[in-house]
């Protein structure tokens, strides 16, 4: 039996939308804050604690005590990324952070880009923002 041109077509409009409706789940289920270029900042600054927060979109968070005093909650990266970085924070270390400021509920928070701790420099989001593990994981 011999496939007609109608099947045919139906097969290639069900095949592009099961394609199209991934790559919309792939894109949309990415939780967490998004990278915003327009509210970029830099701040330096004393970590005074690490928190590894579960959950989508949570993972490590530095709490960064700047010299005017403000507390600044750094979201850095989800756990498993950290350790594939091999990167290590700790209470007292000094660290320069550069991000995005977050609009919302808790005041002084910060998506980071790029974290310079002593020489070490780690760059954590491209230049558009997105996070360099993106795509990384099955």
């Amino acid at each position: 039996m011999k496939p007609s041109k109608l099947s045919k077509a139906l097969l290639v409009i069900a095949l592009s939308i099961l394609w199209m409706a991934g790559n919309v789940s792939a894109q949309s289920g990415a939780a967490g804050p998004k990278y915003d270029l327009t509210k970029e900042t830099t701040i330096k600054g004393v970590v005074e604690e690490v928190k590894d927060l579960p959950g989508a979109g949570e993972g490590i968070h530095l709490m960064v005590r700047t010299k005017d005093q403000q507390l600044i909650t750094v979201h850095v990266a989800p756990g498993d990324v950290m350790k594939d970085f091999d990167l290590n924070y700790s209470k007292g270390d000094e660290i320069e952070v550069m991000g995005c400021r977050l609009e919302g509920d808790v005041p002084n928070e910060i998506l980071a880009k790029e974290i310079i701790k002593g020489r070490d420099t780690i760059t954590l989001r491209d230049k558009k923002g997105k996070p360099v593990w993106a795509g990384w994981r099955p």
